[in-house]
């Protein structure tokens, strides 16, 4: 998600491209729809603490580091940092990953009813066994 652009965000889908190379088309769900639009107006709002506002980007998410990126897409190893602050300030007892957000997201859908064809597909396994 860390490429998702602002049209794709209109267009309510994008494509994610995962391990393989394998790529998915991914459409929001209505209330995902509404709070990605409610942050893109928000992000061109100015900035309270610099009163900065964000020069235009294809990118939904982007860096707010004052150095060399500013508005280019966020890294990767910032959204895991963000992830292991949060979980460890929660005192869970284990860390809460990135990666664990997708076993939840299946888990989900396996309890809402969805067959497990379906999940496989969407989560673009290509062994059942590793979906199960």
């Amino acid at each position: 998600m860390l490429n998702l652009t602002a049209e794709e965000i209109r267009q309510k889908e994008t494509k994610v491209t995962g391990k393989g190379g394998k790529t998915r088309r991914v459409f929001f769900a209505p209330s995902s729809e509404e709070l990605l639009e409610e942050y893109l107006e928000e992000r061109a709002k100015p900035i309270p603490r610099t009163q900065r506002v964000e020069g235009y980007s294809d990118y939904a998410f982007i860096s707010h580091n004052s150095g060399y990126d500013y508005g280019d897409k966020i890294h990767k190893e910032t959204i895991c940092a963000i992830m292991k602050k949060y979980s460890d300030g929660m005192n869970l007892g284990k860390r809460i990953t990135v990666h664990m957000l997708r076993h939840s997201y299946a888990t989900k859908l396996l309890e809402s009813g969805m067959n497990i064809r379906e999940i496989q597909e969407l989560l673009g396994h290509s062994d059942l066994k590793t979906t199960q």
